[in-house]
């Protein structure tokens, strides 16, 4: 008995072609949310003796596309970068275009997810603070059946000139917020203007960063004053040089946890 065609989790057309021995059947427009349609239409016929016809339709499932924001000068992860995605040519453009955006995280990533089979332009549009927009500052991705679940692409950014004060876990490496830091200026070897300035406080972001942009040339003392709870404190000054303002000058701290020997 013939119990006619199955539908699952698809949508699909059936058309008699000719009345006895042939079928025809297309995806219809409806599909699982997070899959993307393979074959559109497939024909079978039926041969003498042949009960039935099995027609297999192979849907892949949306990719994610991962963008990692690192400091060009070093392996660093950057939070705070605004990126946004906008599909130029898509597989299927029934759904419409799409356009996205966000930021990085902690990590200095941002993932756009369930992204269908089509070509992608992406663009970085806010640096983080103290570095410069990537160079350039967008990737075109395709998107197949046959491209991995997870795509990765990396933007690398300069830092911008000035100081910039980074801090670390001396563990794990992860970037510490909230971490205060006073920087005085010393003056030049040849002059001590500014020896007398009484020292600003800072507090670094997201980052672990503190960005000063405008530093004059000359010396500078920077000294940690407070810490996130389960840190040690480091509150040994440091001295630094800048010695034009043309060029950045990165100055690193670590920071132990209250549990490492």
């Amino acid at each position: 008995m013939d119990k006619g065609p199955r539908w699952l989790n698809a949508s699909l057309r059936l058309e008699i072609v000719s009345s006895r021995f042939a079928y025809h059947i297309s995806n219809g427009t409806s599909m699982n949310k997070q899959y993307t349609s393979g074959d559109y239409a497939l024909t079978q016929t039926l041969k003498w003796g042949q009960s039935y016809a099995e027609f297999l339709f192979k849907d892949t499932h949306f990719r994610d596309l991962r963008i990692t924001k690192r400091d060009s000068s070093n392996t660093w992860t950057l939070a705070d970068a605004t990126f946004t995605l906008d599909s130029i040519n898509l597989e299927n453009p029934k759904g419409g275009p799409i356009h996205r955006e966000g930021k990085t995280d902690g990590n200095g990533q941002l993932t756009f997810k369930d992204l269908p089979n089509g070509t992608y332009h992406v663009t970085e549009t806010v640096p983080p603070t103290g570095y410069s927009l990537a160079d350039p500052n967008w990737q075109d991705v395709t998107i197949t059946s046959y491209s991995d679940r997870v795509i990765d692409i990396e933007f690398l950014n300069a830092p911008e000139q000035g100081l910039l004060i980074r801090k670390l876990d001396a563990t794990t490496r992860q970037n510490l917020e909230g971490v205060s830091f006073e920087v005085r200026f010393l003056g030049t070897a040849d002059s001590p203007n500014g020896t007398t300035n009484d020292p600003r406080t800072y507090v670094t972001d997201a980052n672990g960063l503190i960005y000063l942009p405008d530093c004059e040339p000359g010396w500078y003392q920077i000294t940690e004053t407070a810490v996130p709870d389960g840190y040690i404190i480091d509150s040994e000054p440091r001295l630094v040089q800048i010695v034009n303002k043309r060029e950045p000058v990165i100055h690193k701290f670590l920071m132990l946890p209250l549990s490492v020997e």
